[in-house]
């Protein structure tokens, strides 16, 4: 409450029930009033968006009283000026480098500058609450004066803080539109620090290469959001001490211009991208949300950008083209300190037709069941041969190892020697482990399996006389498609696996297996795998290496079923099997159920000297073991992670677009996993020509 009497009025009356004090100021409070007014105008003059700081009215109110002097605070204690206070005293507009401008930022005379500038300060140093907004009927705050008649009829005219606001301040529903602000400010502060630029740039160009589904229609909004984040950028390259309060001013300015765009699909796949997730599946999540379920994608998802920061990253680090190029590893590759077993002796007669006998099931020879750890320390020391017995069942263990062609290159695997290696079908687990994970029946009267490895949708189907279990019908005769995967795009998966079982009898009937390719969606890691199997123990596998358009259909098997057995039909127009239970196949240029001369034992190239990194395998190499097909030079798993951690993707798509031809030579046996169960049955020699059989055991 301010007068603009003179000093000569100030003094006591009395009225009626005793003595009222009565003060008036030392300053005209009309110099405080028009400045604050002033301030206001120039803040409002361009209908930008105000804010409020979360500072308390009361502790508002409070601040401007207390600065007064002690004698003058009673002429300043007014109603008017406190509703004014409570509601606007927390104002600010931020400026062109986001620190706050408040309404107090004032120069005013006398003892009112102490005032003011205490205000300023509490205001200024706090952060914003809200957006500043007003019901349309309360767009003056305050008033600007009034009068009081004293009892000699005199009267005081007294002016307060006051203003009137423009109608752009102005809402039908403030705590609404101050609640949508407050979420809008707090997204955006959440996409920027999530959402990162490369990974704008990436999406961008998805969309520039008609990568993308329906990328155009988000164009517009990125290119936008892009122009956000570098000015984000600017503002850190500009003001080293740019603060946290400052970054939050910007999101709270910026918000009013731009919607967060982090949980729509774009905002997601950009999330994902983001946080280090494979490009190609962020982008197959991303399309199972917006695209039909027929939707195919035209290209793969590198794009020129990335591969040109891989090969500029690739090459500032020390490496060159020929750091690429691999072959397969050869003995002289490993040292000799990590021969764990070298054979000796010479090499058997090829045509030995002794050893080339198929090894009938269950041998009445007396075994031995021992650790492999037991075995190397105990028995491989002493021995001067080795052979192991190449079941069915080890077949998903062949594996070959690869060495750089350049030696002198430096390594930019995780380990030094540059040494890797790679199993077939480049696959570790089965489609008996698939299915039992899924939840499906492993055995049965008869049971087939499809596993592949990308988020393809295939299919399984299995007619025979007027029937057919498949997706459309999942039951006949006692079979049943008990899994199915990567039917929905919500649960997509690069592990995907199929199963077909009869529990109990499978009819005596002619039956034809084949897959269908129902929504190709990826152009890596192709092809697939089906295995047959019946109760009885016959155990057929098939694979399939080439893409697969969407709508193609391959006939895999053709077979008969009589009370049980199982019997292939040979036709040349099918796959045929790489393995079977009950009779000799060849895989890598050996005989299946046939003892194999051992060649090399050691570990993997990642545990070799001093190195200890990642899974310990142990790999036996055999005398005739060759590898079928492109070997994979490298993985994602061995490169060193200061190249990894921005080139994922670009990495991943090499290793399976430069394969590496099989030598003469080549180290190729079977390899095994220190954290998987598995065994094999191996003969030995010692220099007594005694042979023995175990029965090892990881």
């Amino acid at each position: 409450m301010h007068q603009n009497i003179s000093k000569e009025r100030r003094g006591n009356y009395n009225n009626g029930g005793g003595p009222r004090i009565f003060m008036i100021t030392t300053i005209d409070f009309r110099d405080i009033q028009a400045a604050c007014v002033k301030q206001l105008d120039n803040m409002c003059k361009d209908k930008q968006p105000l804010f409020i700081v979360d500072v308390p009215g009361d502790v508002l109110w409070q601040t401007y009283l207390d600065a007064f002097p002690p004698h003058e605070r009673q002429a300043h204690n007014c109603m008017a000026c406190r509703q004014f206070i409570k509601k606007a005293g927390g104002l600010v507009k931020p400026d062109e480098n986001y620190n706050l401008i408040s309404m107090w930022n004032v120069t005013v005379p006398g003892y009112l500058q102490g005032v003011v500038d205490k205000l300023n300060a509490l205001v200024t140093e706090a952060r914003i609450r809200d957006t500043f907004l007003l019901d349309r009927s309360e767009l003056t705050v305050g008033h600007a004066s009034d009068l009081q008649r004293l009892e000699d009829g005199s009267t005081i005219k007294w002016h307060h803080l006051y203003y009137k606001f423009p109608t752009a301040y102005a809402s039908s529903d403030v705590n609404g539109s101050q609640s949508d602000a407050r979420n809008r400010a707090a997204g955006l502060k959440r996409d920027l620090e999530m959402i990162s630029i490369d990974s704008v740039n990436t999406v961008l160009e998805l969309i520039n290469q008609g990568a993308l589904y329906r990328g155009n229609e988000f164009k517009p909004l990125l290119t936008k959001f892009l122009a956000l984040q570098e000015a984000n950028r600017q503002n850190h390259l500009r003001n080293p001490n740019f603060t946290k309060e400052q970054h939050e001013t910007f999101c709270w300015v910026m918000s009013a211009k731009f919607s967060h765009i982090r949980n729509t699909a774009i905002g997601t796949l950009l999330t994902d991208i983001s946080e280090g997730r494979d490009l190609d599946k962020a982008v197959t999540s991303y399309e199972s949300k917006v695209a039909p379920e027929n939707y195919r994608r035209p290209t793969a998802i590198v794009t020129e950008n990335m591969k040109a920061r891989a090969r500029t990253d690739f090459l500032a680090m020390g490496f060159s083209q020929s750091s690429l190029e691999r072959r397969q590893a050869t003995i002289d590759d490993v040292p000799i300190d990590q021969w764990l077993y070298v054979d000796r002796l010479p090499t058997i007669i090829e045509n030995d037709f002794f050893n080339n006998m198929l090894v009938v099931a269950n041998p009445r020879i007396t075994q031995q069941d021992i650790s492999f750890s037991e075995f190397l320390s105990s028995v491989v020391p002493h021995i001067t041969s080795m052979e192991i017995l190449f079941e069915d069942e080890l077949i998903n263990n062949l594996v070959t190892m690869t060495a750089p062609v350049d030696t002198d290159t430096p390594s930019f695997f995780q380990w030094p020697n540059g040494m890797g290696w790679s199993y077939n079908n480049q696959l570790a687990d089965s489609s008996r482990q698939r299915v039992k994970a899924a939840g499906g029946k492993v055995d049965g009267a008869l049971c087939c399996r499809l596993m592949w490895y990308n988020t393809d949708d295939l299919d399984l189907h299995l007619e025979w006389d007027r029937n057919r279990i498949y997706y459309g019908s999942k039951k006949a005769c006692g079979g049943e498609l008990d899994v199915d995967a990567n039917a929905s795009t919500s649960s997509l998966t690069n592990t995907p696996v199929e199963n077909i079982a009869f529990a109990n009898k499978a009819p005596n009937a002619e039956y034809l297996l084949s897959v269908n390719q129902f929504n190709r969606r990826s152009s890596v890691d192709i092809g697939f795998q089906v295995d047959i199997e019946t109760e009885g123990g016959q155990f057929y596998t098939f694979t399939y290496k080439t893409l697969m358009p969407t709508g193609k259909t391959v006939n895999v098997a053709r077979f008969s079923m009589v009370n049980g057995v199982l019997k292939l039909d040979t036709d040349s127009g099918l796959l045929k099997p790489s393995s079977a239970t009950g009779r000799s196949l060849t895989t890598w240029g050996m005989g299946t159920n046939q003892w194999q001369k051992v060649r090399l034992i050691t570990t993997s190239p990642n545990h070799w000297g001093d190195t200890q990194c990642g899974n310990l395998h142990f790999f036996i190499f055999l005398d005739k073991a060759v590898p079928e097909g492109p070997i994979r030079p490298f993985f994602n798993e061995f490169i060193r992670a200061d190249l990894l951690r921005d080139h994922k993707r670009v990495f991943e798509l090499l290793g399976s677009m430069v394969p590496v031809n099989s030598t003469p030579n080549g180290l190729a046996g079977l390899g095994f996993s220190s954290t998987t169960r598995a065994s094999f049955t191996c003969r030995v020699g010692d220099s007594s020509t005694r042979k023995r059989i175990f029965k090892v055991i990881f």
